[in-house]
């Protein structure tokens, strides 16, 4: 492994969690119960993982190098989505509202994420 694209991880994932942060603070008192602003970040970390690697990934038609590959995808993306407050939020949720709201809650974020990556990759492939 180069120590560069360790580096391009970590600049990536910095700025991700950075932009992750100010958005959540934006987002915060939605309201309903839920935890909006990691719904809402995942998502959007999902939609810009597909939408990159369907326009820039390997085997796309405009592939970038690997050095900026890293700093998006294990990089930006992974440093803006987080699945470990997204899994003590799901734990808060079932403390607070139950087993099944809990369910609910895990079950919609995933099937919102992987709607979000699934979009993202046919857009980047049509742009």
């Amino acid at each position: 492994m180069s120590p560069s694209l360790v580096l391009w991880a970590g600049l990536g994932s910095g700025l991700g969690a950075g932009l992750r942060w100010t958005l959540s603070l934006l987002m915060t008192g939605a309201g309903l119960g839920l935890p909006w602003p990691t719904l809402g970040v995942n998502a959007l970390g999902a939609l810009v993982a597909g939408f990159y690697a369907g326009r820039h990934g390997p085997g796309s038609r405009r592939p970038h190098g690997v050095a900026v590959q890293v700093f998006i995808l294990p990089g930006l993306c992974a440093g803006f989505t987080t699945f470990s407050i997204f899994s003590l939020e799901a734990v808060h949720h079932l403390a607070g509202h139950g087993a099944g709201a809990a369910f609910g809650l895990v079950l919609a974020s995933v099937a919102t994420w992987l709607v979000a990556v699934a979009l993202g990759d046919r857009l980047g492939r049509r742009v």
